[in-house]
């Protein structure tokens, strides 16, 4: 989206210096491995690379139209919870 990679854009500078992880949402997948190759391959890196560094997380989730896909669900969850550990501070108990 041209919001996304524009405010990537303008900020930069800002993210280079902070945790950064991107994601996609793309119904790719629905075409099998080739659709999940060519979005992993093309989709994620035109997120990463318009920052100054490589992001510290990345990924890509299969999007629905219809109903919610609890797998889809279940790996996001799983993902925002390790990205959850990479921003907390190292000096706070669990």
């Amino acid at each position: 989206m041209k919001t996304v990679t524009s405010y990537i854009e303008k900020n930069k500078e800002k993210l280079a210096s902070k945790k950064v992880a991107v994601f996609i949402v793309c119904m790719a997948q629905l075409a099998g491995k080739p659709g999940k190759l060519y979005a992993e391959k093309h989709y994620l890196p035109q997120l990463a690379k318009r920052l100054a560094r490589e992001p510290d997380a990345a990924a890509m989730f299969r999007g629905w139209l219809i109903r919610p896909n609890p797998e889809t669900l279940s790996q996001a969850e799983k993902w925002a919870l390790k990205i959850a550990q990479l921003v907390k501070p190292k000096n706070t108990e669990t």
